[in-house]
């Protein structure tokens, strides 16, 4: 991979800004990704980002800012996963999480399988389906997504998909006013936290959500 050691002290020095440590196993995993990722990507047109310095930065370390928030799942399914963002990264980071990465893009679920394949995620399950229609055979603790594009939608897709107790989390750029009012007629909006991405001067949020609570008054 061109510029691996520069690539792998970027990699660091964003765990360090976040303060997230991780083996150097783990570390080697998602520099490894990179490198697939770009590889497949001339081929399959899995992302616009070309560069492998962009790729760490607005795939990786993007992907990596939700981490303190999912260290008490058991359970985790990325709806439109795309290429494994942030499913496979989080596999990576939790390999006691059973992750599932759902899309309906072949070409990306192909990816997601090789990549899992070859960095050995067992905890990785790569399902290749329309979210409206997938069949699975149990509920999460976290559905989660990444730049869906409505919330409202991704909402109601996620919703049948959550244990009792489960979370909804929704990665978002901007803060997206009209789309919390929107939804919060489907769930309850517990918090939107705004993310700090290294080397990324865009704003980024996280959108917690749960079922409507029973004695909600409407």
């Amino acid at each position: 991979m061109p510029n691996e050691p520069a690539l792998a002290q970027l990699l660091q020095q964003g765990l360090d800004q976040i303060q997230l440590a991780l083996s150097e196993q783990q570390q080697e995993q998602l520099l490894l990704y990179v490198a697939l990722l770009q590889k497949w990507n001339k081929a399959y047109n899995l992302t616009a980002v070309r560069d492998p310095e962009e790729m760490l930065i607005k795939h990786i370390l993007d992907s990596l800012s939700v981490v303190p928030f999912c260290g008490e799942a058991r359970s985790l399914l990325d709806i439109g996963a795309g290429a494994g963002l942030p499913s496979m990264i989080l596999a990576i980071v939790y390999p006691g999480l059973t992750v599932f990465g759902l899309d309906s893009n072949i070409k990306k679920t192909r990816f997601m399988q090789q990549v899992g394949y070859e960095l050995t995620l067992s905890n990785l399950h790569v399902v290749h389906a329309r979210a409206n229609t997938a069949e699975l055979t149990h509920t999460f603790d976290i559905v989660i997504s990444r730049a869906f594009a409505s919330l409202f939608d991704f909402i109601e897709l996620a919703l049948p998909r959550l244990t009792p107790k489960g979370q909804i989390y929704a990665m978002k750029g901007r803060y997206p006013e009209s789309e919390l009012a929107e939804a919060s007629s489907l769930c309850d909006i517990n918090k939107v936290i705004p993310l700090s991405v290294p080397y990324l001067p865009e704003e980024r949020h996280l959108i917690i959500a749960t079922a409507l609570s029973t004695n909600k008054v409407n």
